[in-house]
């Protein structure tokens, strides 16, 4: 990984994707300060589960995972802004179908 990558890493880890819909509340950035460390790791399952499949609904992910949908979703945001996964343009279930973007 190049510095410029890692910095984006290390910032976007820093960042709370979800504070817009939680508006700041106490529990969600205390929730948000407890996952900072394990975010990268988090991504990373993530990834390996849509590569390992070829497409997955972030509720495919989640069950994959084993975690509940609230979980990963803001990892899966931070993928899609990184450009690592992109939205295919379908949905499944009601959700939107995701793959691997260009890195």
């Amino acid at each position: 990984m190049h510095d410029g990558a890692m910095t984006q890493t290390s910032l976007l880890d820093q960042i709370d994707i979800t504070s817009r819909k939680h508006r700041g509340s106490p529990e969600s950035v205390e929730a948000h300060d407890r996952v900072v460390q394990s975010k990268e790791l988090m991504r990373e399952r993530i990834m390996y589960v849509v590569q390992d499949r070829g497409d997955a609904t972030s509720k495919e992910i989640a069950y994959a995972l084993g975690k509940q949908l609230h979980a990963i979703s803001g990892r899966c945001s931070e993928l899609v802004m990184q450009g690592r996964l992109k939205k295919s343009g379908k949905r499944r279930n009601g959700a939107a179908v995701l793959v691997k973007g260009s890195e």
